[in-house]
């Protein structure tokens, strides 16, 4: 999970919509998601949001609805790649 010390980034999106005022009602109206789906992120339960794909496209919402950097959220995602891969194209 995270590192002693370290918020992960579900308590970091929670703490983030907690100091801005905002339930959790709002914040999941205002990115048009389902509650259960800003449970799951602040909760970070991401493999219950789909495929990897979608789960890091909600934390990048979300963290933008909060004013949060959302590079550094997703680089500290547990799975996400420490560098980008990188991608080669084959003769045909």
């Amino acid at each position: 999970m995270s590192d002693a010390g370290q918020a992960s980034v579900g308590q970091i999106l929670r703490d983030a919509r907690e100091a801005q005022g905002l339930s959790l009602e709002e914040a999941a109206a205002r990115l048009r998601l389902m509650q259960r789906q800003v449970v799951a992120m602040e909760a970070d339960e991401f493999e219950s949001l789909g495929q990897p794909v979608f789960a890091r496209g909600f934390v990048r919402n979300y963290s933008r609805l909060l004013g949060l950097e959302p590079d550094a959220l997703l680089a500290s995602m547990e799975g996400a790649p420490a560098e980008p891969a990188v991608v080669s194209h084959a003769a045909p």
